[in-house]
């Protein structure tokens, strides 16, 4: 269960929709303000993220990465996986199949997020040493 709260945590420093207002520390547990278009943003906390189990909440992701690339999604019939695939322009840039569609749109959402990342940091450190030179 852990995995899983990181991995929404993941998910949600990701999306612009939702704010970190507090981290979790000792017994007090992490919040976010999520902005869906209301005067006022709903508070979240950490444990009630839901990315994991509701389309409610994960399609909204795969329409931000959207944003940033390509995202294609398939059943195999013959073997009874559902694969989610992304692409950066006609390069693969990863693909996760599962037996459920929430599980491969989950784990592909979690896998983009964190190449997304690494690539963002290296963007910035190589601006940041051009910018040295």
């Amino acid at each position: 269960m852990k995995d899983v709260r990181e991995n929404n945590i993941l998910i949600a420093d990701f999306m612009p929709n939702i704010r970190r207002v507090s981290e979790t520390k000792g017994d007090t547990i992490g919040h976010y303000e999520m902005n869906v278009g209301l005067v006022v943003p709903i508070p979240v906390r950490e444990d009630q993220l839901k990315y994991h189990c509701s389309y409610d909440w994960l399609m909204p992701v795969i329409e931000e990465i959207q944003k940033h690339s390509s995202v294609l999604c398939h059943f195999t019939h013959e073997c009874r996986m559902h694969s989610f695939i992304i692409l950066d322009g006609f390069k693969q840039i990863l693909s996760k199949d599962a037996p459920s569609m929430i599980e491969a749109y989950y784990t592909g959402c979690i896998e983009f997020i964190k190449w997304y990342n690494a690539n963002e940091k290296q963007k910035h450190e190589q601006a940041n040493n051009n910018q040295a030179h």
